[in-house]
């Protein structure tokens, strides 16, 4: 049995620090699911179970927020919520989760819903003062000393894009296209996004309460391939251009057993692991998984997570994607054919489900997309049909 998407919808995304920053976590994703919940025709205790993927589930995000975002909206008490953190997959493993549990059966209908709000809680604010001690331990890190150590995942992506031949100028031109193809997909808006009141931060001159109803696109100026050093390490590629701003969104999917209409099926999601010292082999891990699942469904369209250029261009080389934007002859593969993430930013949890909404919003009937979350060590990969 394979999950029906029955209902998708998001917020606006936007950087942190700008016209969605005043907003709590709890408060947003509550307006988001109850929308998701209108769309869906079900009723709130019709839906069995509530899955969450967070990245940071500390502070306004923790104390199991996907409970405090049920009882927000007003639900029956009876409806269980639960928070799945898988870091930079988080999105992804709570559809997973909720998937499975529409295969075996456990549930009828299941929200799945991606939060991630950087403006309240900024990432890596698990970690931050170690005041309940240092995350990991030092075992982990002590495992991969003979290998040279642990870097983070950007500066891993960007060794092997140098390995396997890209530089700033051919990243640059990918982040040039991201933007662009994001503005003019803003050009020809889709009901999918749900207006939502401006709360900005103290530095964004928006009154409070005008409705957002778009993505706030960033504008990059001077990407090219002589920009400013890197950031992550001197001679290392990823730029200010290139790295996406952290973000905040909401995005909620809705999958069910049974539906008399449906905008969408689930055909496999998988999370596959590797070394923390590389990002190709557990993208392609996930792959095969992805293949063995679906019998090698051939993909129209791929949407891929985009947290720095290097990120995504090595996912891209990983999976055999077309390099290209467009549709190649004799292929029907596209790759982030409505722009990606550096477009606005990276909003964790919700960029991940953000990935799938806005594929299925701009999919004709019949359309195969794929939707890839990677980094270093883990990768996450869902394979959706539009109905």
């Amino acid at each position: 049995m394979l999950p029906l998407i029955t209902a998708a919808i998001r917020s606006p995304f936007a950087a942190a620090g700008d016209v969605l920053a005043g907003w709590h976590p709890v408060d947003l994703a509550a307006l988001v699911v109850n929308q998701a919940l209108d769309l869906s025709g079900l009723r709130p205790d019709q839906i069995n179970q509530v899955w969450l993927g967070c990245d940071e589930p500390v502070g306004a995000q923790g104390a199991n927020v996907a409970r405090a975002v049920v009882l927000a909206a007003g639900w029956p008490d009876i409806v269980s919520a639960r928070v799945v953190d898988a870091n930079p997959v988080s999105g992804m493993a709570a559809l997973e989760a909720g998937g499975l549990a529409i295969r075996a059966g456990a549930a009828q209908n299941v929200m799945v819903i991606g939060l991630g709000c950087a403006s309240v809680v900024q990432p890596g604010a698990s970690a931050l003062n170690r005041a309940y001690g240092r995350p990991w331990g030092t075992q982990p890190a002590e495992r991969y000393q003979q290998a040279g150590g642990l870097l983070p995942p950007f500066q891993v992506a960007d060794r092997e894009a140098l390995e396997l031949g890209a530089d700033r100028s051919v990243l640059a031109g990918w982040v040039a296209g991201s933007i662009s193809r994001r503005l003019a997909a803003q050009a020809d808006p889709v009901p999918w996004i749900l207006p939502v009141g401006a709360r900005p931060g103290e530095a964004v001159a928006v009154q409070r309460g005008v409705p957002v109803a778009r993505d706030a696109i960033r504008r990059v100026d001077g990407v090219v391939a002589d920009g400013p050093s890197g950031v992550f390490s001197e001679d290392g590629l990823t730029t200010a251009a290139s790295l996406a701003p952290v973000a905040d969104g909401v995005s909620v999917v809705v999958l069910s057993a049974e539906a008399d209409h449906a905008l969408g099926v689930v055909r496999a999601v998988e999370i596959g692991a590797g070394s923390l010292l590389a990002t190709v082999p557990a993208a392609r891990r996930a792959q095969s998984l992805i293949a063995t699942a679906t019998g090698d469904a051939s993909v129209d369209r791929w949407d891929v997570a985009e947290p720095t250029a290097s990120v995504a261009w090595v996912a891209a080389r990983a999976l055999g994607i077309p390099e290209d934007d467009a549709k190649r002859a004799g292929s029907r593969m596209a790759l982030n054919p409505d722009g990606g993430t550096l477009a606005v930013g990276d909003a964790g949890a919700a960029e991940d489900l953000r990935l799938i909404v806005d594929g299925l919003a701009r999919a004709q009937p019949g359309t195969v997309g794929a939707a890839v979350r990677s980094s270093a060590g883990v990768a996450g990969i869902c394979v959706w049909e539009r109905q």
